[in-house]
C-alpha cells in the first residue's frame, strides 16, 4: 500500500513540474511569436516585454526553489526501478521459459517509468529553447529591425543578462533536460551489461 502511494506521489510531482515548466513556456512563445511580428519597437513597447520577460524568468527561479527538489528522490527512484525492472526483462529474455507475463508486466512499467521521465525532459528542455529564442529575435531586432534608441540601450543590456543559466530548469544536483535522460540510459544498460557478465561468468 505504502509503495502505491509513493507512485501517486511520484506521478503527481512528475506532472506538477511537467505543467509548470509547459505553463511558461506557452508564455514565452506568446511572447516570441508577438515580437516577431512588429517592425519598430517604442521604449515603452520595449519595457513591456522585457518587464514580461524578467516575470517568466521570476517564475524560472519559483519552479527551481519549489517545484524541481521533489523530483531529486524522484528520477532516484525511476533510475532504480528502471534499472531492476529491464535486467529483469533481459534476464527472462536469457532464460526462456514461461515467463511471458513477468516480461510483459515488468516492460509495461519500465515503459510508464520511462515515459514519465520523457515528459519531465521534454517540458524543461521545451521551456527553456523557448525562452532563449527570445535573444535570438531580439538580437534580430536590433540588427534587422526598427527600434529608437532609448529601447536598443535597455535591449542590450537586458540580453546581456539573460543568461544559460536564468533559463534552465534544475536542481541542486542535474539540470533536467535530454542529457539527464541519455545519462540514465547509460547508466542502466553498463549496470545490466556488467551484472549478465557477472552471471555468466559464473
Amino acid at each position: 500500500f505504502s509503495l502505491s502511494v509513493a507512485y501517486f506521489y511520484f506521478i503527481g510531482f512528475t506532472f506538477q513540474f511537467a505543467c509548470a515548466a509547459i505553463a511558461c513556456r506557452d508564455r514565452f512563445l506568446m511572447i516570441n511569436e508577438k515580437l516577431s511580428r512588429k517592425n519598430f519597437f517604442t521604449y515603452y513597447e520595449m519595457q513591456a516585454y522585457i518587464e514580461l520577460y524578467q516575470k517568466l524568468l521570476k517564475i524560472i527561479e519559483h519552479i527551481n526553489e519549489y517545484l524541481t527538489p521533489p523530483l531529486i528522490p524522484v528520477f532516484t527512484m525511476f533510475l532504480v526501478l528502471e534499472t531492476f525492472m529491464t535486467y529483469t526483462v533481459v534476464r527472462l529474455l536469457l532464460h526462456p521459459g514461461n515467463q511471458h507475463f513477468m516480461i510483459a508486466l515488468n516492460s509495461l512499467w519500465s515503459s510508464i517509468y520511462f515515459y514519465l521521465s520523457m515528459v519531465a525532459m521534454h517540458s524543461s528542455e521545451s521551456a527553456f529553447k523557448e525562452g532563449f529564442r527570445f535573444k535570438n529575435i531580439c538580437y534580430e531586432i536590433l540588427c534587422f529591425k526598427g527600434a529608437s534608441i532609448e529601447s536598443t540601450r535597455t535591449l542590450k543590456m537586458f540580453l546581456a543578462s539573460i543568461t544559460h543559466s536564468r533559463l534552465q530548469l534544475r536542481t541542486i544536483f542535474f539540470d533536467i533536460n535530454w542529457m539527464l535522460l541519455l545519462e540514465m540510459c547509460a547508466t542502466i544498460t553498463m549496470f545490466i551489461i556488467i551484472t549478465i557478465q557477472f552471471d555468466t561468468s559464473l
